[in-house]
């Protein structure tokens, strides 16, 4: 051997013990050793490079140095040589979706290493080969090629290659749904690669637990992991695995209805994928952006996708996946009232046969849809029924709530009123358990967006039995939960935890997610032994949960309810009502507007009637209202319309008139930015001349801002000015002027900094400037500091503790109602940030009465007036002054 292929065979084996820890440094080496070899080249030399290009996710130019490292062993009869290269490619030759090539070169390598007697090359060839068979959707057969590879590789000592079959065989349990063997493995081999240094690995697995985070609908786990992936895989310079985290990131977000962030995410991956060169996961990242794009109307590029996302899985030889693409073009149809049966049936068909189940299950819920709108409820139901059984080896959680939903709507039309009403509790059960475990706002609103049916369904019905309180809960359970949730659990309401509370509130979380995988577990278990061994494991987990959930009620009773037993208590709701207190809480479901009257001591329901005038007049009001005091006698018309439909039919409910008497309002989401309290009865009397009305989110968000407030003292006031209201900054210093221990933060001083820093401990905020509001992404709604807006989600950041937080700008109080029954708006940011009051404006308001109300308003608040009678005494007297409701009636309380 020559003093030049020893020095490149050094080079070689020092680049390969640096390939999982290293990489540049191994590619430095494995260029060094080329070059030396570059008169003598040794196959192993390529076959080093090639390991790097593929580890850098460059798999043509991977595959290019594996076939020169595999020819120079076939000139030299070279067969061991041969037999490593052909094993070492086999990933590559899959990725690049040439599978029969890949088997070919495994048999070569077989017969090589079987006439070697080479047990340990057998056992590395098995597990690269099981890699080709998952890819194949062949998972069964790959899961016994893992299992046989990795006994053979832990007997032979080899903890490098093992620790790599272990986390394959994850990924593969993981498809077919084994999740605990799955999280096993994935948890040994990621402990083995990060004592190793192995990053690249690390981040794979990273990816691959996330996935198993989503799977299981531990969607807060999931989000947070797969940014850690994509950071490792940033850091590492590997496309191919910033794609696939991305991939993932675009499923994860079409189940939560964020299309738009699913449509990105998609083309992102697409777009790596397509340039590496793996036309397997391109395909797949074409049909996520497909789908997508199909959610957002945009019909035409979504059939296209998907057109093209089909040729490349027939390229790739996969016709599962090329019946799921064919399968989303005939949801879009469907969706379009276009659907055919025969097609849907027949992929329905090809779909169950193979390991696509969980698209089984969709075709077969759009095609229970199409029967049941035709009237053939038998058919449907059957479609129904197979649907469920697909979703018991695939699970998800969006299609069981949809089937769920069907088999409820053809009960309902049957007439068997009470199988509807389980079906309905049951998807109910499965958006709640979901939606808790959603890691932020944005999420809990979207994924409930298309699920309002089931709340609307189970209230109806409630309501049709006379069951009040159950009507009560659904509407509850419908309007504004994402926050409501987000205030139970949030640690700075209420009295401060200690390190050991914030433990043991962490354990009640775990305890569900393991509840929640249990349960999964006990839908798939296929014998009577397995049932009853998870059955016992559940009754354990839940006594865990009993025994956390009595320590945390000791805690804090209202943090836990929300965190442990989600179910709206009523009794809850009436104890934060003081006793002359009554709230109106108007909610929608099926087209019919409801009212539920609470009260300390009692709760009274009525059916209002058709909803679609009410929301037709709204739509007048705010037209008239936009064209300021100009909107004279439409705008006074609409209201005392309002009025005879919301408020006359129940004119005995409202609270007397006496001292201490209030109205507390809650809004249905389409009626949101409506001025209840302007609304004038028979004798053009506004609700307002009669008592203080004060509105709410829900009676579930007012239960949770009125809890005993947090010592807090002085005053914070930003007042940004501009050319179109320079009388903004007079209204700031005249509100500084009235409140004592003020802070005034002007113009270019009114930074987001300075008002996250100076906001925390005051009991009165006040802020003057411009608002935004954004109907096309109410989430983006903002206001106007003096470095640029402040959105909805920097509210997000604050920490208050403020008796009042006021908003003094136009449009600062409107927001949009979503389908899901959420409130966006800017309120929604300052009630989660711990504002007990929230004063904003409804619409475009003019400077010299709002600075007049706002003087009048704060004079009262420093002489002690409560913040709602003091509104109320200030809207007043500004009623004499400006008679004409654009000017007194912008401004509301929110609690």
């Amino acid at each position: 051997m020559t003093a030049t292929a020893t020095s490149s065979h050094e080079l070689c084996a020092e680049a390969l013990r640096r390939l999982r820890s290293d990489l540049p440094a191994a590619r430095q080496l494995a260029g060094q050793a080329a070059r030396l070899a570059r008169r003598d080249p040794e196959p192993e030399v390529w076959r080093t490079i090639g390991h790097i290009h593929y580890l850098s996710g460059r798999y043509r130019p991977a595959l290019r140095d594996y076939g020169r490292a595999a020819r120079i062993a076939r000139e030299r009869c070279d067969w061991a040589d041969l037999g490593k290269t052909l094993t070492g490619a086999l990933q590559t030759l899959a990725y690049l979706g040439r599978y029969a090539e890949a088997e070919e070169w495994a048999r070569e390598a077989r017969a090589i290493f079987e006439r070697d007697g080479d047990e340990l090359r057998l056992a590395r060839l098995d597990s690269n080969l099981a890699n080709v068979l998952h890819r194949r959707d062949r998972a069964e057969e790959a899961l016994e090629l893992y299992e046989s590879a990795l006994a053979r590789l832990i007997a032979a000592g080899d903890r490098d290659n093992a620790a790599i079959t272990l986390r394959n065989l994850a990924v593969c349990a993981m498809s077919v749904f084994d999740f605990p063997r799955a999280m096993a493995a994935y948890e040994k081999a990621r402990a083995f690669y990060e004592s190793r240094g192995w990053q690249h690995l690390t981040a794979e697995v990273l990816d691959n637990v996330a996935y198993l985070h989503y799977l299981r609908g531990d969607y807060s786990r999931a989000i947070a992991t797969y940014q850690d992936a994509r950071r490792t895989s940033e850091e590492r310079g590997n496309a191919h695995y910033q794609a696939i985290a991305e991939l993932d990131q675009s499923d994860l977000y079409l189940e939560l209805n964020l299309f738009s962030e699913a449509a990105d995410y998609a083309a992102r991956a697409a777009s790596r994928l397509e340039k590496v060169g793996t036309g397997y996961e391109a395909a797949k990242a074409a049909v996520n952006r497909a789908v997508a794009l199909g959610a957002l109307g945009r019909r035409r590029e979504a059939e296209e996708g998907l057109s093209a996302a089909r040729e490349l899985f027939l390229r790739e030889r996969n016709a599962a996946w090329a019946s799921a693409a064919d399968l989303y073009r005939a949801v879009l149809r469907a969706n379009s009232g276009e659907a055919d049966e025969e097609e849907l049936a027949r992929l329905e068909a090809e779909l169950s046969a193979g390991p696509l189940r969980g698209k089984a299950a969709l075709a077969a819920l759009i095609l229970a849809t199409s029967l049941s709108r035709r009237g053939r409820l038998d058919g449907a139901r059957a479609a129904c029924y197979r649907a469920e059984e697909y979703l018991r080896e695939a699970p998800n959680r969006s299609l069981a709530i949809h089937v769920r939903l069907l088999e409820g709507r053809i009960a309902e039309r049957e007439g068997e009123r009470a199988h509807a009403r389980e079906r309905y509790r049951a998807a109910h059960l499965l958006i709640r358990d979901t939606r808790h475990r959603l890691p932020h706002d944005q999420l809990k609103v979207a994924y409930c967006g298309d699920k309002a049916e089931v709340y609307e369904a189970l209230l109806a019905l409630a309501m049709d039995d006379g069951r009040v309180e159950e009507a009560l809960q659904m509407a509850e359970e419908a309007k504004s939960r994402g926050l409501a949730d987000w205030l139970g659990f949030r640690s700075d309401l209420g009295p401060a935890r200690s390190a050991a509370e914030f433990v043991e509130a962490a354990d009640v979380q775990a305890l569900r997610r393991e509840l929640a995988w249990h349960h999964r577990e006990l839908e798939r278990a296929d014998s009577a032994e397995r049932r009853e061994s998870v059955r016992r494991r559940l009754t354990t987990v839940e006594e865990k949960i009993g025994v956390a959930l009595n320590t945390l009620r000791r805690v804090d009773p209202a943090f836990l309810e929300l965190q442990g037993a989600p179910e709206v208590v009523i009794a809850d709701l009436q104890r934060a009502l003081g006793g002359d207190e009554a709230l109106f809480d108007y909610a929608v479901a099926r087209g019919e507007l409801y009212l539920f009257r609470l009260t300390r001591g009692g709760l009274d329901a009525r059916r209002l009637g058709s909803v679609a005038p009410l929301e037709a007049a709204a739509r007048r009001l705010r037209f008239q209202i936009g064209r300021g005091a100009a909107g004279g006698g439409a705008l006074a018309h609409h209201l005392e319309s309002l009025y005879r439909a919301m408020v006359e039919p129940v004119e005995d409910w409202l609270p007397s008139a006496d001292a201490g008497a209030k109205l507390i309002v809650s809004l249905p989401a389409s009626l949101a930015g409506l001025p209840f309290h302007a609304l004038p009865d028979a004798r053009s009397v506004p609700l307002i001349a009669r008592l203080p009305v004060t509105y709410t989110l829900s009676a579930t968000v007012h239960s949770l801002t009125q809890r005993a407030p947090a010592p807090s003292s002085g005053a914070l006031v930003v007042g940004v000015p501009d050319e179109r209201a320079p009388l903004i900054g007079e209204e700031a210093r005249a509100v500084a002027e009235r409140l004592p221990g003020a802070v005034l933060l002007a113009g270019a001083e009114a930074t987001k900094e300075a008002l996250l820093a100076n906001a925390p401990g005051r009991r009165w905020l006040h802020i003057a400037t411009h608002g935004l509001f954004r109907e096309d992404n109410p989430l983006f709604s903002s206001i106007r500091l003096g470095d640029g807006p402040l959105s909805l989600f920097d509210l997000y950041d604050l920490r208050l503790d403020a008796e009042l937080a006021t908003l003094s700008g136009c449009f600062t109080g409107l927001g949009a109602g979503t389908a899901g029954g959420e409130f966006l708006g800017l309120t929604r940011g300052l009630l989660f940030a711990g504002a007990r009051n929230v004063q904003v404006g409804l619409w475009q308001i003019d400077d010299r009465s709002a600075r007049e109300y706002m003087e009048s308003f704060y004079g009262r608040l420093r002489d002690g007036c409560p913040v709602a009678a003091a509104w109320r005494e200030s809207v007043l007297a500004l009623r004499q002054t400006y008679p004409h409701p654009y000017y007194w009636a912008p401004w509301v309380v929110m609690e």
